[in-house]
């Protein structure tokens, strides 16, 4: 399944990677390449100096905003473009089917 390309970062996202050190994170690890950056920006430790559990915090929240970003920006037209097999419709069908059977 593929991302929309509304919700992904722009194509040039490498580039802003590669000029600060980022590399030896996966290309497709949206959120920590994002914590970074905004840790960066913001000025403090150095990334490879903050605790683990410092890192993590960070990466969540990024996380948490990008999935807000890309939740309200989502559409039935959006998500058929993206999921064309309706697997995740099908996903939401079963658990709304599983809090049916729970609320009798």
């Amino acid at each position: 399944m593929d991302v929309h390309p509304e919700i992904t970062p722009p194509s040039n996202f490498h580039h802003f990677r590669d000029t600060t050190g980022f590399v030896d994170s996966r290309p497709d690890d949206v959120p920590t390449l994002t914590a970074r950056a905004v840790h960066a920006v913001n000025g403090g430790k150095p990334w490879a100096e903050l605790k683990a559990e410092q890192q993590r915090k960070k990466e969540s929240s990024a996380k948490r905003q990008i999935n807000n970003a890309a939740v309200s920006r989502m559409t039935v037209a959006r998500l058929a473009e993206t999921d064309p097999d309706d697997e995740i419709r099908s996903w939401l069908t079963a658990i709304s089917n599983m809090m049916a059977a729970v609320d009798r």
